[in-house]
């Protein structure tokens, strides 16, 4: 436990903390944002279709591949 010579240093301390209690709220408004943007129903319709898209592209390409053979 650390020992406190004057009110400067509690004071001093206090302030750190309360600093680092700051950051640390911001930083979860951070991370609570980034966590409902990637559970929003828009993001998985889009990557769905994205990997379809790829796929029938591969699928595209390869029966090219194949009939030109």
């Amino acid at each position: 436990m650390k020992q406190y010579n004057s009110l400067e240093e509690i004071n001093r301390d206090l302030n750190i903390l309360q600093l680092k209690r700051q950051i640390a709220v911001e930083e979860i408004k951070k991370v609570k944002g980034q966590t409902l943007s990637a559970i929003q129903p828009v993001d998985w319709i889009q990557t769905y279709l994205y990997k379809k898209l790829i796929h029938y592209g591969w699928q595209l390409l390869f029966s090219k591949k194949n009939k030109a053979s």
